[in-house]
């Protein structure tokens, strides 16, 4: 389930991002922070700009769990690069961009999460074929790329979760078709109320 939260934007810097909104959502038994922003025209090229969305977001997602100085935690990267909190006790940390969309997500629980943003966008017939081939008869179809985004979302956040990352066997995989379930190692769900762009969460413990 998600809870939808109240826009924000005093906490937000203007320059970089337009509304910025807050749910919570429960998987794996956890409830979760996911902070969800929308860069400024003209910023999504910028590396640095988005750099500071993501450390605001994160901020924001750090307060709604309850953490009164959020500046003090860093990020830090493992191995294979997926994002883990310098202050391990607080949880698991997730993010993702797409275009001038960006999320945070932060889950309590010492389990790993994974957050996946997609646009919805023209898709090949080709493409369909290989991992979605029920919505390959309705390649021309916008609904079709909406739905498209919503399974690659899924796909993506379990991978995260799993901590594997899209390779190997992964990118040759039919997309789950589900709105929840368990694939690729971990429990995932789409976000209720997001259907522009695609909004996906998941778990493993």
């Amino acid at each position: 389930m998600t809870e939808p939260g109240d826009p924000r934007f005093g906490a937000t810097h203007r320059r970089f991002v337009i509304p910025t909104v807050i749910s919570r959502a429960t998987i794996g038994g956890s409830t979760c922070q996911i902070v969800v922003g929308v860069l400024s025209s003209g910023s999504a090229t910028q590396r640095s700009q988005r750099g500071e969305l993501r450390a605001e977001l994160l901020r924001i997602a750090l307060r709604g769990q309850g953490l009164a100085d959020p500046c003090t935690v860093g990020v830090e990267h493992d191995a294979n690069g997926a994002p883990a909190l310098s202050s391990p006790h607080i949880g698991s940390v997730s993010f993702s961009y797409d275009g001038i969309w960006a999320v945070v997500a932060i889950s309590p629980s010492e389990g790993r999460i994974g957050v996946d943003i997609q646009m919805p966008r023209r898709v090949s017939p080709t493409v369909l074929r290989r991992f979605a081939p029920d919505l390959a008869t309705r390649a021309d179809d916008k609904s079709t790329y909406s739905e498209f985004a919503r399974r690659w979302a899924a796909r993506e956040a379990a991978s995260k979760a799993a901590g594997t990352g899209l390779r190997g066997e992964l990118l040759r995989t039919v997309l789950p078709v589900a709105r929840a379930g368990r694939d690729f190692g971990a429990t995932y769900t789409v976000l209720d109320g997001w259907t522009f762009p695609a909004l996906s969460l998941a778990h493993k413990d």
